[in-house]
C-alpha cells in the first residue's frame, strides 16, 4: 500500500462526494473498481493489513459521518456512511476468500 489508511479515506470520501451516480445501500461493479483503485490491490494485502484498513476506515468514517449529521448534514453524513459501507464489504469479501473470520 503506498498511501496512508487516512489518505484512501479521505479519497474515497472525496469520490463519494463528486459521483452523483452513487445510489445509496448499493455498489455496483464500476463502484467496486474505483474503491479497489483507490484502495490500492487489496489482494495483495496480508490479513493484518486488510484488518487494519478495516478498523481504521470504521473508526474514521463513523466518526466523519456522525459529525456531519449532528450538524443537519444528514445527507452528506449518509454518503459517508454508504462509503464505509462499501470498503467494507469489499475487505470482507477477501477477508472470506482468505478464509478468515468476517
Amino acid at each position: 500500500m503506498n498511501k496512508t489508511l487516512l489518505q484512501i479515506n479521505q479519497e474515497l470520501i472525496e469520490y463519494y462526494n463528486s459521483d452523483e451516480t452513487i445510489e445509496r445501500g448499493f455498489i455496483n461493479e464500476t463502484q467496486k473498481n474505483k474503491i479497489l483503485e483507490i484502495t490500492g490491490d487489496i489482494n495483495l494485502l496480508n490479513p493484518v493489513e486488510l484488518q487494519n484498513l478495516r478498523d481504521f476506515t470504521v473508526m474514521f468514517m463513523s466518526q466523519q459521518s456522525q459529525t456531519l449529521m449532528e450538524n443537519d448534514a444528514f445527507t452528506k453524513g449518509m454518503k459517508i456512511h454508504d462509503c464505509m459501507s462499501a470498503l467494507t464489504h469489499i475487505i470482507d469479501i477477501r477477508k472470506f476468500e482468505m478464509g478468515l473470520e468476517v
